[in-house]
């Protein structure tokens, strides 16, 4: 499923995630924005099939670096699973989408839930970012520092 393209000033202006302290150095702070950009049916071997969500990162205020741009995709369970974690430390997290156990391939059920996820990736990257599994989660550490910058600007 394509979902409408965005530029990244109204990307921008949907959520600035900040995260003080995110590499370690209390004197940088991230924006960091996320938008949930595709949903891919993937088929497996076994005639299983299941949904990958794609979200596109970016952090746009590296103080004399270029823009990074990373994208990550996440099967519904994996995103669960870190909700599950993090309603632990954040009262104030956001509800996550129902699972479904018969129909989730359909694309209203797809769209309905990529609704939801958006909210739960736009909380986490606002309130979360400072925290470790988040990090690893959307790979921001090991995308700073190594100089990726993965996603060219036309994808918008």
């Amino acid at each position: 499923l394509k979902y409408p393209k965005r530029s990244m000033d109204q990307l921008e202006t949907k959520i600035e995630g900040k995260a003080i302290d995110v590499l370690g150095n209390s004197s940088q702070v991230l924006n960091v924005i996320g938008h949930i950009v595709d949903a891919e049916i993937v088929q497996q071997n076994s005639g299983k099939n299941y949904v990958k969500y794609v979200i596109m990162l970016y952090v746009p205020n590296l103080k004399h670096k270029s823009p990074r741009r990373w994208v990550i995709k996440k099967r519904y369970s994996e995103l669960l699973t870190l909700h599950k974690s993090l309603e632990k430390t954040y009262q104030d997290i956001p509800p996550f989408p129902k699972k479904k156990y018969f129909g989730n391939l359909n694309e209203n059920i797809i769209s309905s839930r990529k609704l939801g996820l958006q909210t739960f990736i736009d909380y986490i990257l606002s309130s979360c970012l400072h925290d470790k599994e988040v990090k690893e989660f959307i790979h921001l550490e090991h995308t700073i520092k190594c100089n990726i910058y993965m996603v060219p600007d036309n994808i918008f």
